[in-house]
């Protein structure tokens, strides 16, 4: 794969002409929708309220099966292609770490159904309306940053690390799910070619959701290590994480209930429960905004974890010192943004050129895609 070619505005533009004539498609095929988590219903209420037709819902879960959603009822996948898979557009809304669109295609081709499509390309056909989302944008968004995309290729400390950004660059543009790496799902923060940890280890994890990655590390580490310091902000998630801390009955956890960025405030909070809880301007809570600097700076850490739903950059800000002072490994979702790709790796390099900056896929479809910048001799 080569850099040139994804990068490439004649190809990718040609290939949009092509996804244009989809919404005369649409117009006179039916449309099942595949998928009734959030997205779906999401994408289904767009469609209904642009005029278009859905003739079925369909979802893998059984439970779902008889019941209705915008008043058409949700059948087993098997019995919407028996239906419709000869002439009907199946849109898969599924986007969920641990399942890849890949897979979803395939089940659907072995069920006969002829025309299936990522969901993502229904936003890309609506942009006003529908872009961005999450990583998702126009190819010309991306065609705009060509030098930053170029800068951080080239700064990629491995082989490796440069031909997996290649593919999350090929996917944003050209949405080729299929040519993402095979996921690493077991390793995420840790992987053994980049990540060795010691028993000094003083890890610091700012989204520390429901203790998942503090029980990995405590594993990991055999329950060897200085001090764990735990951050969530959404209030079912912290309970959920305190129970882990009381399950896995470690020494030296310390958790707070903190959000993390350039400044010291109170910011609303979308407080789902789950993993997509993040600093929203339309959140149902406040909660406290610190700066690193101001609150943590003496906890001296060597090991930081950034996985805050797009406030990574401003988090990063606000931790200045204590990344300078201290020079800790660090870990960084790039994901969340369509240009957290250049924008993260970028400050990350130009405050910090000390560190080797690499990059690997953690789950499927885009989703925990992280950097990894390590110090000298980490």
């Amino acid at each position: 794969m080569d850099i040139s070619e994804i990068l490439s505005e004649s190809v990718c533009f040609d290939r949009i002409k092509k996804e244009a004539d989809l919404l005369s498609i649409l117009s006179v095929k039916h449309i099942v929708i595949f998928g009734c988590g959030n997205l779906g219903k999401k994408i289904g209420d767009f469609l209904l309220s642009k005029g278009y037709g859905i003739s079925a819902y369909s979802d893998n879960n059984e439970s779902k099966w008889g019941s209705e959603l915008n008043r058409v009822t949700i059948i087993s996948p098997a019995a919407a292609a028996a239906q419709y898979g000869k002439d009907a557009v199946f849109i898969v809304c599924i986007w969920s770490p641990e399942r890849s669109y890949k897979q979803f295609k395939n089940q659907l081709i072995d069920l006969g159904v002829n025309n299936i499509i990522h969901a993502a390309l229904i936003m890309r056909l609506f942009p006003a309306e529908l872009l961005p989302y999450y990583h998702f944008q126009l190819p010309g968004f991306f065609f705009a940053h060509k030098k930053e995309i170029r800068e951080v290729y080239d700064l990629l400390a491995d082989e490796e690390s440069k031909r997996q950004y290649l593919t999350h660059i090929d996917c944003r543009i050209n949405l080729n799910f299929e040519g993402l790496p095979l996921a690493d799902t077991n390793n995420q923060y840790f992987p053994a070619d980049i990540i060795k940890l010691s028993e000094k280890e003083i890890f610091f994890d700012a989204g520390a959701y429901n203790g998942d990655t503090l029980q990995d590390f405590c594993h990991r580490t055999d329950f060897k290590y200085n001090r764990y310091i735990a951050l969530e902000p959404d209030p079912k998630n912290k309970l959920d994480l305190e129970k882990k801390i009381q399950e896995l009955n470690a020494k030296n956890i310390d958790a707070f209930p903190y959000a993390v960025g350039k400044d010291n405030c109170l910011l609303k909070f979308d407080a789902t429960g789950g993993g997509g809880a993040g600093i929203s301007q339309t959140g149902t809570i406040e909660v406290e905004c610190v700066r690193v600097d101001d609150k943590f700076f003496e906890s001296a850490p060597s090991f930081m974890k950034f996985d805050i739903e797009g406030a990574e950059l401003d988090a990063l800000a606000g931790a200045h010192k204590t990344i300078e002072a201290y020079k800790p490994v660090l870990a960084v979702c790039i994901y969340h943004l369509p240009d957290d790709l250049w924008t993260i790796p970028l400050y990350i390099k130009e405050k910090y050129p000390f560190y080797d900056i690499f990059v690997r896929t953690h789950q499927y479809d885009g989703l925990d895609f992280v950097l990894y910048a390590i110090p000298p001799k980490a």
